[in-house]
């Protein structure tokens, strides 16, 4: 409970956040007709996800403070005896202003990879399965024709098959949902790592010299700047 805990509670909670806000903002969007959920418009899809995103990130906000400032050395020195009591002193010394320090890379990468995300479930899942369906009744209806030219057609039910068919496309929406959120968020980590680095920096800073509020964010919008030159000279 002292080590496992803590993480799984912050992760749950903020995969109930996401999800919650997802569904609740598809649903308001569509007038609370559970039926047109079945297959919803890709910009309601788009922008329910990007609300949710944007939830997540501010629920995670203080999580992301403590995980990115956090060390080994730091969890093993005998100081905490678990998880709790690190960290609740972690954000006692990062302080309101730290915490969301570097909300910006948070904010974009979670509303923007989660709006796709959901997007490509949704299509994938539901418009993929619709057009392989109609191709799969079109190709019986040609097999049928061949054959039975004389008598009308119906279609051909298979039930295991539908099932089966239904089971794969879920996987598949799955499997590309995930990938393209992992092509939106890689590359805006890379540049939060250095960015979440610099304000580690920034921390041990204005501890030492115990500024005022208002320098501590001037501080932590200058380190944006500073942050973008230092890409621009590795890249």
């Amino acid at each position: 409970p002292d080590q496992v805990l803590p993480p799984l509670i912050a992760n749950s909670a903020s995969g109930l956040v996401l999800y919650s806000v997802y569904l609740t903002s598809l649903q308001s969007f569509n007038g609370f007709t559970m039926k047109s959920l079945q297959d919803p418009n890709p910009f309601d899809i788009y922008r329910a996800g990007f609300l949710a995103g944007a939830a997540q990130s501010l629920i995670a906000a203080p999580i992301d403070a403590i995980y990115s400032r956090s060390s080994y050395a730091e969890l093993v020195d005998g100081k905490h005896k678990n998880l709790w009591t690190f960290g609740l002193d972690k954000l006692k010394q990062i302080g309101p202003v730290g915490v969301f320090a570097g909300y910006t890379c948070s904010f974009i990468k979670e509303s923007f990879g989660f709006a796709t995300y959901f997007t490509v479930f949704e299509v994938v899942k539901n418009r993929g399965y619709q057009l392989t369906r109609s191709v799969i009744n079109w190709f019986d209806y040609v097999k049928f024709k061949m054959f039975h030219y004389s008598q009308d057609f119906k279609p051909i039910e298979h039930p295991k098959s539908e099932k089966v068919l239904q089971t794969s496309f879920v996987l598949f929406a799955g499997a590309s949902a995930a990938a393209s959120l992992l092509a939106i968020q890689y590359p805006i980590t890379k540049v939060q790592n250095i960015h979440l680095s610099r304000l580690e920096a920034l921390d041990i800073y204005n501890r030492a010299v115990n500024n005022e509020p208002r320098r501590f964010f001037k501080l932590y919008y200058n380190s944006y700047i500073q942050t973008f030159d230092q890409i621009l000279a590795m890249k």
